[in-house]
């Protein structure tokens, strides 16, 4: 299965973005960052602090709370920088993906950026303990864990991924479940060569 950045470009131009229309509720974005490695697309992810407000010690995508009236892509750019250092011009914004509803109450929307390969990381202390890259490939290849729980008196589905000894779960997980599958779906599929 082809896992190129031409892939993940086509499964961005293909799906339909889920929007969450709810004025009531407070807007946030996050960025999944995408690093091009020799191995294939690499993902990557925050642990946060346990000095953070929210999501203490989690594993997650940058990003945060809409500054005014900013446009929400420029709020995940801008969280972006904050917590890893990576300059927004280092971004290039391929598409967005879906809004979800975090356990905060916030209105998330998703963006997806590529970082360019000179970026500078430098990860903000105050904010992230350390920085994870993963290979989209091991999300292609892992099913997550599903657990029920009871949260604000529903139950809902709640993914795991394990991957030495970090986590990653929660809303973080249903992003990255839910990517995989757009890209997944819109991968090319070889046919057997026919003799």
């Amino acid at each position: 299965m082809e896992l190129g950045l031409p892939t993940i470009r086509r499964s961005l131009d293909l799906i339909e973005p889920r929007a969450i229309t709810n004025p009531s509720l407070a807007r946030a974005a996050v960025l999944i960052p995408i690093i091009e490695s020799g191995d294939g697309p690499l993902l990557l992810f925050t642990k946060r602090t346990e000095t953070v407000r929210y999501h203490k010690g989690q594993i997650s995508f940058p990003g945060g709370a809409q500054d005014g009236s900013e446009p929400l892509e420029t709020t995940a750019l801008r969280e972006t920088e904050e917590e890893t250092g990576i300059a927004s011009e280092k971004v290039q914004i391929l598409g967005r993906f879906h809004d979800y509803l975090s356990s905060s109450n916030y209105r998330v929307t998703v963006f997806v950026g590529l970082v360019a390969n000179e970026a500078r990381v430098t990860p903000n202390p105050a904010e992230v303990a350390y920085l994870i890259h993963v290979p989209l490939r091991f999300f292609v290849e892992t099913e997550p864990e599903c657990r029920m729980m009871q949260r604000k008196g529903l139950e809902a589905a709640v993914y795991f991924y394990r991957r030495g000894d970090e986590v990653i779960w929660g809303l973080t997980a249903r992003i990255v479940k839910e990517f995989v599958e757009a890209v997944v779906q819109s991968t090319p599929r070889r046919t057997p060569d026919k003799h």
